[in-house]
């Protein structure tokens, strides 16, 4: 008996898990940083896509019975924006550093960093002391710390505000 129950558990498992991937019917049936990816029949939660992944250029998520689902693509991961690429496929692109020519063409926990965005310091990471992000400006060779909570030291550290 007990061995009949572990295997309707196993096969259980089986069925709701397709490559290892979570089934879903909606966005907030996966986790941060993941999509409900809709390929063919199936519908399971994948991970953004990453660095030189495909993607779609013009890619908005298709609204299911449940909520939102995208269509054989997750969005680019954090940072990361879909590019165009002349490949013959008419709307497949790929994932990209996000070009910028000055920080507001960044997302705010971000700065221009010589053309492409880059995520703001925190604990540990490298900055220019005294650099502070401007709104119509580019910063170079390193972003400043995220201001809200780190501040850059002398020694070109982001560290935590209140240690």
């Amino acid at each position: 008996m007990v061995g009949k129950t572990i295997l309707c558990l196993l096969v259980l498992f089986a069925v709701c898990s397709v490559n290892g991937h979570r089934s879903c019917e909606k966005k907030s049936d996966c986790r941060r940083k993941e999509c409900c990816l809709k390929a063919g029949d199936v519908q399971h939660c994948v991970h953004w896509s990453e660095m030189n992944a495909k993607c779609i250029v013009s890619q908005q998520p298709f609204r299911g019975e449940r909520g939102r689902v995208m269509i054989d693509y997750c969005p680019c991961d954090k940072d990361l924006s879909c590019n165009p690429h002349s490949n013959g496929q008419f709307d497949i692109g790929k994932c990209e550093p996000t070009r910028c020519e000055v920080n507001k063409d960044c997302a705010w926990r971000h700065c221009c960093v010589d053309g492409f965005c880059r995520r703001r310091g925190v604990l540990g990471d490298e900055c220019i002391p005294g650099a502070k992000r401007k709104k119509n400006e580019m910063m170079h060779d390193k972003c400043d710390c995220l201001s809200t909570k780190f501040y850059c030291r002398s020694d070109g550290l982001c560290e935590k505000k209140g240690l």
